[in-house]
């Protein structure tokens, strides 16, 4: 019960962070246009290098990277803690520190479905991808899978990143690099050498590229299932490093920033 609670009260303070930084206009006008032009590169190479044909496939994939690098805001969420002077309460609060952590991050999940799909719905509009249902909902569920699993690998590194807050936006990017070129999606993965491949396989997103090719007939289970058990991999890790790092906060006394 106490966890429940905490988890609920973290989401709504999850919320208050992000109504610091975006409200409605700010976001689509600031984030959610700045993310749907960063897709134009992607065009314009297709047609540098003569395939206008790759063009679809380009942006589905920009879509669902654009998403894990909204959500990847939750690696510097996950540190706001210690410079609010919050750390040491919630080690002590029954809720404890992995609850409350889960809970204030969430937001940043549900941002990164709705900046892939609002890419993806205003790509199909702009480009004329077509209307195919099937396939349109096949991306969506890749979409909400990839930000929940994205969501669990940001929770990780953020707990990790709670004791080095410096670093939080540094590690950030370097996490959104290693997606957007080894998570399979944007540079597929059998591009890297076996070796390369066999670690990217533990990246969020690295199992879900056969869900966003138009026409394909595969089942959606075997990706979604692959993909949620990496989510829930990284998150029973994130579990292991809250209670590491709380272990440690106490027996160094080094809980604020």
């Amino acid at each position: 019960m106490n966890s429940w609670f905490g988890l609920k009260q973290s989401m709504y303070l999850g919320y208050k962070d992000f109504r610091i930084f975006w409200s409605a206009k700010s976001w689509l006008f600031g984030w959610g246009l700045r993310t749907f032009c960063a897709c134009l590169g992607f065009v314009l190479l297709a047609h540098a290098a003569d395939r206008a044909d790759a063009i679809p496939r380009l942006l589905v994939s920009y879509a669902l990277f654009a998403g894990c690098a909204a959500t990847l805001w939750v690696v510097a969420a996950s540190t706001w803690i210690r410079s609010e002077g919050m750390l040491a309460p919630l080690m002590a609060a029954p809720s404890g520190l992995f609850a409350c952590t889960l809970g204030r991050g969430l937001v940043w999940a549900a941002n990164g479905f709705v900046t892939s799909a609002g890419v993806f719905f205003i790509s199909i509009w702009y480009f004329g991808l077509g209307f195919d249902l099937a396939w349109i909902l096949r991306c969506l569920v890749a979409f909400a899978v990839a930000s929940l699993s994205t969501y669990a690998f940001g929770i990780f590194w953020g707990l990790i990143g709670l004791f080095v807050p410096a670093l939080r936006n540094i590690m950030a990017s370097l996490l959104g690099t290693a997606i957007f070129a080894f998570g399979g999606v944007v540079v597929p993965i059998d591009f890297w050498s076996p070796w390369v491949g066999k670690v990217a396989l533990a990246l969020p997103s690295a199992h879900l590229a056969p869900l966003l090719q138009q026409g394909a007939t595969q089942s959606v289970l075997g990706p979604v299932t692959a993909e949620l058990a990496v989510g829930t991999g990284w998150l029973m890790l994130a579990l292991l490093a809250a209670h590491q790092a709380a272990a440690w906060a106490r027996r160094s006394g080094n809980v604020q920033e």
